[in-house]
């Protein structure tokens, strides 16, 4: 199944930093299968979401002495928690700000995992 680029889908693509303006002129009506479209909401989602928690901490880097932080009171703050004390068990994504138990996360201190995913970020997410 196929669906016309409409000008939302132009916006996107263009925000995304995928410069397809080229590909799109070249056809008179761009099409765009379901599968591709799915694929560009989620990457869309993912970007807001990395820009929105970029906002949130930036204001804490700027008031800061040094240039890190402690994700754990940002979101205390941001989110206005009444428990300061997270387990160790969990620890907070600096992508989206959410607790994620230790075991299900991706360090990008890890030599293998970690230059692959700051590769694929420094490409999909140049301004974070």
């Amino acid at each position: 199944m196929f669906q016309t680029l409409e000008e939302m889908t132009r916006k996107m693509l263009d925000r995304l930093l995928l410069k397809v303006v080229g590909n799109l002129s070249t056809t008179e009506q761009p099409v765009m299968c379901t599968n591709c479209a799915e694929t560009l909401k989620n990457i869309f989602d993912f970007k807001s979401v990395c820009l929105q928690t970029r906002n949130c901490i930036i204001h804490f880097v700027k008031n800061a002495i040094n240039t890190k932080v402690d994700l754990k009171d940002i979101m205390c703050l941001s989110k206005k928690e009444k428990e300061n004390v997270i387990s160790e068990a969990y620890t907070i994504c600096n992508f989206c700000m959410n607790l994620v138990e230790s075991c299900y996360c991706t360090s990008l201190d890890n030599e293998e995992e970690g230059v692959i995913v700051k590769n694929m970020l420094e490409k999909c997410l140049p301004e974070l």
